[in-house]
């Protein structure tokens, strides 16, 4: 004899009785848990996958030719470029606790002026420099200025109020290392108004700021502005050139390599800065024929 069917009542006890409800709300959790993390497997496996950002390290100085150059070498590399800005001895900071960390973060280094290109190197943080371009400190003056102003000595014995940049950005260190041999250091650091420890800031206080007739700057930031230049004799030293330093260590020190003879070379990077009143250095050789943008 055939067992009696469940009747419709019983059946719905069996199914909704005390702890089913608990099994089946565990048992679809389990589920959700296994698609989440199959998901987060396939998202984590798709970034894997993507190269990763080069780190460019950078000197505020330059930030207009490198953003317009790093998007160039993106578009046409299908690479990624993160420039991260700050005077040039911060950025030198950083490298070195990166390197006491055991942990690199930055692929390329360059720094506003050669002084703290070749500190670096002193200390086994960077690789030997790249030469990109070269450019001067001059005395920037709002422009709409006429004060009779052709010297640094001028600008001392007028009681002009000027600003400087921090000896943490390269105009800064550049200033001093060519007005401390003239014994007129201590005049500039004794009657400045403020330093700053970023370029731009700096001519932007010339440009804007009350009270503030003039800075010493780079010249290309100068113009960039658009201040009134003039040339002072004492600042005649006043040079340096911009190198590109691939960070000692760098997982990616293959691609800053490349992208660092892009940026040297003259028909790929360097007009980017040459239309923002840098200078050409002499030529320099690539490392070999396809580190650089066909």
């Amino acid at each position: 004899m055939s067992e009696p069917k469940e009747g419709f009542v019983a059946g719905l006890r069996r199914r909704f009785a005390p702890g089913a409800g608990a099994k089946l709300t565990a048992l679809g959790s389990c589920f959700v848990v296994l698609a989440v993390a199959a998901a987060l497997h396939r998202l984590d496996h798709r970034f894997n996958d993507a190269p990763p950002a080069l780190t460019v390290y950078c000197a505020a100085a330059l930030r207009e030719p490198l953003e317009a150059a790093a998007a160039h070498f993106e578009r046409h590399s299908g690479l990624t470029v993160r420039l991260d800005y700050g005077s040039s001895g911060e950025l030198e900071a950083k490298l070195a606790r990166e390197k006491a960390a055991g942990r690199i973060h930055g692929d390329l280094y360059l720094p506003a002026d050669s002084f703290f290109g070749e500190r670096a190197r002193s200390n086994d943080l960077v690789e030997p420099p790249i030469p990109l371009v070269q450019y001067r400190i001059v005395l920037a003056l709002n422009p709409d200025s006429r004060l009779p102003v052709d010297s640094v000595r001028t600008l001392i014995n007028q009681n002009l109020t000027f600003v400087v940049c921090n000896q943490q950005a390269g105009a800064g260190l550049r200033t001093k290392l060519a007005l401390e041999p003239q014994g007129l250091w201590p005049a500039i650091e004794a009657r400045k108004k403020a330093a700053f420890l970023r370029v731009p800031e700096a001519a932007q206080a010339v440009r804007t700021a009350t009270g503030v007739q003039a800075a010493f700057l780079w010249d290309v930031t100068a113009r960039q502005f658009e201040l009134r230049i003039v040339r002072c004799p004492e600042l005649e030293s006043a040079r340096t050139t911009v190198n590109a330093h691939v960070v000692k260590h760098s997982p990616r020190s293959g691609t800053a390599r490349r992208f660092a003879d892009f940026l040297a070379a003259p028909e790929q990077g360097r007009p980017h800065f040459l239309r923002r009143f840098f200078r050409p250095c002499q030529p320099v050789e690539v490392s070999s024929g396809n580190t650089v943008l066909p």
